[in-house]
């Protein structure tokens, strides 16, 4: 039977650029990459946190949810492997990262987390969890000197470093 195996890390530590080597290496897996360049709230959350960020965490956590479901269909069905490039367990990161920056109010992000409980009580956890632990900095210059995404060009270091401290908090 197929495995499911999840790449976790902060923006651009490289989660898609392994996914995808992966897939070519585990015979007939199947890549499932974060639709980044379609979220509808990407760029206006960079542009005006507060009033995007659970807009789109919602529709993050949505995103995430489906493409799970689709995965482990995807091993039931054909028994091989499917490689994520981030999940729907991590999606809490940057939920709570909002809401630590008061981008997010208590009571969305209360709603948020009933939400998440209930979505993920039955869900069955990945085989494997790889943790991309790439310092804020080199993600940093990553994004400003390599990636180049206009929507990310915003990206002040101290979200990312705040990101890298909830991600440490989840995997504690």
């Amino acid at each position: 039977m197929g495995k499911v195996i999840i790449m976790e890390g902060n923006i651009s530590a490289g989660k898609s650029t392994l996914c995808c080597e992966l897939r070519q290496r585990i015979p007939n897996a199947k890549a499932f990459l974060e639709p980044t360049l379609s979220n509808p709230y990407l760029e206006d959350f960079y542009a005006n946190p507060p009033k995007y960020a659970l807009k789109m965490q919602l529709w993050l956590f949505r995103q995430r949810y489906r493409t799970y479901l689709d995965a482990l269909q995807y091993v039931v069905e054909t028994g091989n492997s499917v490689i994520l490039d981030r999940s729907v367990y991590s999606d809490w990161v940057f939920a709570e990262k909002n809401r630590i920056d008061g981008n997010i109010s208590e009571e969305g992000y209360q709603y948020y987390m009933a939400l998440r409980a209930q979505l993920l009580k039955d869900l069955p956890l990945p085989h494997f969890t790889i943790y991309l632990d790439v310092s804020p900095q080199v993600c940093h210059d990553r994004i400003h000197h390599m990636r180049k995404r206009d929507c990310e060009s915003s990206i002040p270091l101290d979200y990312l470093a705040g990101l890298d401290t909830c991600y440490k908090q989840l995997l504690r």
